[in-house]
């Protein structure tokens, strides 16, 4: 009971050890890092492609502009507007001859939508537009170039830009143009990521409802709503508009997820192997001392079961044997001997020979029988044979040589044996087999004086 106590607590000891080994170093060594890391990579990675995305829009911007300016500088069309101003045209000749020559200009343009000439107030072109009088009021005092970002009913998103029309510095005109912006949109949208044009106001809402991860001079990158979230701090060369790039977040971390399970399984594989070793450990451990145990109770039950001076079997070994194995060896020969004459042999010799003596017939008595014959010392100068499967001729065979071999062997030392037996089939009244034979023993060697 104790030995089991002792494995089942160093069991649990070993165990608790190994898990919580496993589970520390995995967590805090492997899991944690990693997930830091991937993280890191992955959010970064999204940051390169949407700063990607960001160039696209920005060139296709840029190109806009200059689209623009080179519309507003055409000599030819500026020319006619000069004469204007110097009274050499008038107002009516400048739109006829402005018209076409403004049509021409504004179909090489790319993703043009529309234009509009104002010159002292009044239109003198147009392609796709018509200006109100608001409109043309509000460019009048524009000296730099200006857009903006504009829906139109099909929610195609729209640039305007306010172009002046410069002369030595001089504000002659203005040139307002529409471009579509869903080419440039369309082109850096894909299966996973949502990009948008922003203005001011939805972009500091988005700042402020999202929870931001990182913050830079060029761009912030946030979550809202299980979403990754890139967002420029400007675009077109000004804060009034920002671009961002939405990713749904458990998209973007599915392989951090992946790794992460992975990563998860190999330490739950870890965390077994460590159970399994440990369990095997210490149930080998327990199975050792069970087999020391057991092998000490055996050499203890053999001692037991052995007589000290001839090393045979010893009375002892009679219940053990009729519980196991001496069924099998029916029938048997139960066979009684006693030493004529020993304690005349004691006297004379000695007891020290008497004990040289006895060990010397155990030896005669094991080589005289047959190798699963059982040669028991039954009690002092008293010896029991079981013979398997024997009947009384065999048993008489064995025993005559058993005999003449002990006088052979004790030639000059008046040492013999009287035997007496009987055959049994039930192992059970192997008692009353033993007392028959012993009862038959005295018979002979009453006979033989």
């Amino acid at each position: 009971m104790s030995i089991n106590r002792k494995n089942i607590l160093s069991s649990l000891i070993l165990l608790s050890v190994s898990v919580f080994t496993i589970f520390f170093t995995s967590y805090f060594f492997i899991y944690l890092p990693m997930d830091m890391e991937l993280k890191n990579e992955t959010y970064n990675n999204h940051v390169i492609i949407s700063e990607q995305k960001q160039a696209v829009v920005q060139h296709f911007i840029d190109r806009s502009i200059e689209g623009a300016k080179s519309l507003s500088n055409r000599m030819m069309i500026l020319n006619a507007i000069l004469d204007y101003k110097n009274d050499n045209m008038s107002f009516e000749e400048l739109k006829e001859y402005t018209q076409s020559k403004y049509e021409d200009g504004f179909t090489i343009l790319s993703n043009s939508v529309s234009a509009s000439r104002v010159v002292d107030g009044r239109v003198v072109a147009e392609v796709n537009e018509t200006l109100t009088p608001d409109e043309i009021s509000l460019v009048q005092d524009i000296d730099e170039i200006q857009f903006d970002l504009l829906m139109d009913e099909q929610k195609n998103v729209l640039m305007r830009i306010i172009s002046p029309i410069k002369k030595d510095g001089l504000i002659v005109g203005h040139d307002i143009m529409a471009f579509d912006m869903t080419p440039a949109v369309d082109e850096i949208n894909d299966n996973k990521r949502d990009c948008k044009l922003l203005n001011v106001e939805s972009s500091s809402a988005l700042l402020d409802e999202g929870r931001i991860i990182e913050k830079n001079d060029g761009y912030s990158l946030l979550i809202k709503e299980k979403k990754v979230i890139f967002l420029t701090k400007n675009i077109f060369g000004t804060s009034k508009y920002s671009l961002s790039v939405e990713i749904p977040q458990d998209l973007l971390e599915s392989k951090i997820n992946a790794l992460t399970l992975r990563s998860l399984l190999w330490s739950g594989f870890l965390v077994v192997a460590s159970l399994g070793i440990g369990i095997w450990i210490s149930f080998n451990n327990a199975s050792c001392k069970i087999k020391i145990e057991n092998q000490k109770s055996e050499y203890y039950q053999e001692k037991a079961n052995r007589d000290a001076l001839t090393n045979l079997y010893s009375r002892h070994f009679l219940e053990y044997a009729k519980s196991t194995f001496l069924a099998d060896m029916t029938p048997l020969a139960v066979v009684m001997i006693d030493v004529n004459k020993f304690k005349n042999f004691n006297d004379t010799y000695g007891h020290l020979e008497g004990d040289k003596a006895l060990i010397s017939l155990a030896s005669t008595f094991k080589k005289m029988v047959r190798g699963d014959d059982i040669v028991i010392r039954y009690g002092g100068d008293e010896f029991l044979f079981l013979l398997k499967y024997c009947d009384s001729p065999l048993c008489e065979s064995i025993m005559k040589r058993v005999s003449d071999q002990v006088v052979e062997e004790f030639k000059g030392k008046d040492i013999s044996i009287a035997y007496g037996y009987t055959i049994t089939d039930d192992i059970d009244s192997l008692s009353s087999s033993i007392g028959e034979a012993d009862k038959l023993m005295y018979e002979n060697k009453r006979k033989m004086r």
